[in-house]
Protein backbone atom coordinates (compact mmCIF):
# COMPACT_ATOMS: atom_id res chain seq x y z
CA UNK A 1 0.00 0.00 0.00
CA UNK A 2 1.31 3.43 -0.88
CA UNK A 3 0.89 6.27 1.58
CA UNK A 4 0.14 9.91 0.76
CA UNK A 5 3.71 11.14 1.28
CA UNK A 6 5.08 8.43 -1.05
CA UNK A 7 2.42 9.37 -3.61
CA UNK A 8 3.49 13.02 -3.41
CA UNK A 9 7.13 12.03 -3.89
CA UNK A 10 6.23 9.85 -6.88
CA UNK A 11 4.10 12.54 -8.50
CA UNK A 12 6.77 15.18 -7.87
CA UNK A 13 9.43 12.91 -9.38
CA UNK A 14 7.36 12.16 -12.47
CA UNK A 15 6.29 15.77 -12.93
CA UNK A 16 9.89 16.98 -12.69
CA UNK A 17 10.71 14.91 -15.76
CA UNK A 18 8.95 17.51 -17.86
CA UNK A 19 10.53 20.63 -16.39
CA UNK A 20 12.52 22.81 -18.75
CA UNK A 21 16.27 22.37 -18.78
CA UNK A 22 19.20 23.29 -20.97
CA UNK A 23 20.45 19.68 -21.00
CA UNK A 24 20.36 17.82 -24.31
CA UNK A 25 17.36 15.56 -24.84
CA UNK A 26 17.99 12.02 -26.02
CA UNK A 27 15.12 10.11 -27.61
CA UNK A 28 15.02 6.57 -28.95
CA UNK A 29 12.10 4.51 -30.22
CA UNK A 30 11.46 0.92 -29.21
CA UNK A 31 8.57 -0.08 -31.47
CA UNK A 32 5.47 1.47 -29.79
CA UNK A 33 7.42 2.97 -26.84
CA UNK A 34 9.79 5.93 -26.72
CA UNK A 35 12.71 6.42 -24.34
CA UNK A 36 13.30 10.06 -23.42
CA UNK A 37 16.30 11.16 -21.38
CA UNK A 38 17.20 14.63 -20.23
CA UNK A 39 18.26 14.89 -16.59
CA UNK A 40 16.53 11.58 -15.98
CA UNK A 41 14.91 9.01 -18.25
CA UNK A 42 11.37 7.77 -18.76
CA UNK A 43 9.58 5.64 -21.32
CA UNK A 44 6.35 6.84 -22.87
CA UNK A 45 3.47 5.92 -25.12
CA UNK A 46 0.68 8.28 -26.07
CA UNK A 47 -2.48 8.11 -28.14
CA UNK A 48 -5.06 10.50 -29.44
CA UNK A 49 -8.73 9.58 -29.59
CA UNK A 50 -10.34 9.26 -33.02
CA UNK A 51 -13.40 11.33 -32.13
CA UNK A 52 -11.72 14.14 -30.22
CA UNK A 53 -8.38 15.82 -29.75
CA UNK A 54 -7.98 14.19 -26.35
CA UNK A 55 -4.63 12.66 -25.52
CA UNK A 56 -4.02 9.68 -23.27
CA UNK A 57 -0.56 8.55 -22.25
CA UNK A 58 1.42 6.18 -20.08
CA UNK A 59 4.89 6.95 -18.81
CA UNK A 60 7.18 4.84 -16.71
CA UNK A 61 10.15 6.14 -14.75
CA UNK A 62 12.55 5.26 -11.99
CA UNK A 63 11.56 7.08 -8.81
CA UNK A 64 14.34 5.53 -6.72
CA UNK A 65 17.06 2.94 -7.23
CA UNK A 66 14.68 0.04 -6.73
CA UNK A 67 11.28 1.57 -7.51
CA UNK A 68 9.58 2.12 -10.86
CA UNK A 69 6.24 3.85 -11.27
CA UNK A 70 3.76 4.28 -14.09
CA UNK A 71 1.86 7.53 -14.47
CA UNK A 72 -1.36 7.35 -16.47
CA UNK A 73 -2.38 10.68 -18.00
CA UNK A 74 -5.94 11.52 -19.08
CA UNK A 75 -7.79 14.56 -20.37
CA UNK A 76 -10.16 16.44 -18.09
CA UNK A 77 -13.74 15.26 -17.90
CA UNK A 78 -13.37 12.05 -15.91
CA UNK A 79 -15.66 10.80 -13.18
CA UNK A 80 -13.09 11.03 -10.40
CA UNK A 81 -14.61 8.76 -7.69
CA UNK A 82 -14.48 5.73 -10.02
CA UNK A 83 -10.71 5.94 -10.41
CA UNK A 84 -8.88 4.14 -13.18
CA UNK A 85 -8.87 0.40 -13.81
CA UNK A 86 -5.83 -1.28 -15.34
CA UNK A 87 -5.59 -4.85 -16.58
CA UNK A 88 -2.56 -6.57 -18.05
CA UNK A 89 -2.46 -10.35 -18.27
CA UNK A 90 -3.53 -11.80 -14.92
CA UNK A 91 -3.04 -8.48 -13.11
CA UNK A 92 -6.06 -6.23 -12.50
CA UNK A 93 -6.15 -3.20 -10.25
CA UNK A 94 -8.27 -0.12 -9.63
CA UNK A 95 -6.18 2.95 -8.84
CA UNK A 96 -7.28 6.39 -7.71
CA UNK A 97 -6.75 9.56 -9.68
CA UNK A 98 -4.08 11.46 -7.76
CA UNK A 99 -4.27 14.89 -9.37
CA UNK A 100 -6.31 16.85 -11.90
CA UNK A 101 -4.69 19.99 -13.28
CA UNK A 102 -5.63 22.23 -16.23
CA UNK A 103 -3.75 19.92 -18.63
CA UNK A 104 -5.44 16.74 -17.40
CA UNK A 105 -5.72 14.09 -14.71
CA UNK A 106 -3.08 11.68 -13.46
CA UNK A 107 -3.05 8.32 -11.73
CA UNK A 108 0.03 6.52 -10.39
CA UNK A 109 0.86 2.89 -9.80
CA UNK A 110 4.09 1.55 -8.36
CA UNK A 111 5.40 -1.21 -10.59
CA UNK A 112 6.11 -4.12 -8.26
CA UNK A 113 7.65 -7.35 -9.58
CA UNK A 114 4.23 -8.87 -10.36
CA UNK A 115 3.13 -5.93 -12.53
CA UNK A 116 6.53 -5.73 -14.27
CA UNK A 117 6.35 -9.43 -15.12
CA UNK A 118 2.87 -9.01 -16.64
CA UNK A 119 3.90 -5.89 -18.61
CA UNK A 120 6.85 -7.74 -20.11
CA UNK A 121 4.92 -10.93 -20.90
CA UNK A 122 1.78 -9.49 -22.54
CA UNK A 123 1.03 -7.50 -25.67
CA UNK A 124 -1.34 -4.84 -24.31
CA UNK A 125 -2.51 -3.05 -21.18
CA UNK A 126 -6.20 -2.18 -20.92
CA UNK A 127 -7.19 0.99 -19.12
CA UNK A 128 -10.78 1.57 -17.97
CA UNK A 129 -12.21 4.91 -16.88
CA UNK A 130 -15.56 6.69 -16.62
CA UNK A 131 -16.45 9.98 -18.27
CA UNK A 132 -18.04 12.79 -16.27
CA UNK A 133 -21.37 11.50 -17.67
CA UNK A 134 -20.63 8.11 -16.01
CA UNK A 135 -20.02 6.36 -19.33
CA UNK A 136 -17.51 3.53 -19.04
CA UNK A 137 -14.70 3.65 -21.61
CA UNK A 138 -11.72 1.39 -22.19
CA UNK A 139 -8.56 2.01 -24.16
CA UNK A 140 -5.66 -0.32 -24.86
CA UNK A 141 -2.00 0.56 -25.04
CA UNK A 142 0.38 -1.68 -26.96
CA UNK A 143 3.21 -3.29 -25.03
CA UNK A 144 5.18 -3.94 -28.23
CA UNK A 145 8.72 -2.76 -27.47
CA UNK A 146 7.96 -2.20 -23.78
CA UNK A 147 10.50 -4.70 -22.46
CA UNK A 148 13.37 -3.30 -24.55
CA UNK A 149 12.46 0.30 -23.66
CA UNK A 150 12.05 -0.60 -19.98
CA UNK A 151 15.44 -2.36 -19.86
CA UNK A 152 17.15 0.55 -21.64
CA UNK A 153 15.68 3.02 -19.13
CA UNK A 154 16.48 0.81 -16.15
CA UNK A 155 20.13 0.50 -17.21
CA UNK A 156 20.72 4.26 -17.38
Amino acid sequence: MINKSMLFILLTSLTSLFSASSAAVEQKLYEDWALNCQQSCYIYQGMQSKSQNTIFSLQVSKVSDNTMAMQLNFPLGLYIPAGIGIAVGDFKKNIPLTTCLPKGCHALVVLNDEIQKQLKANNKINVRFFTAQSQEKEISFSLKGFQDAFNAMKNR
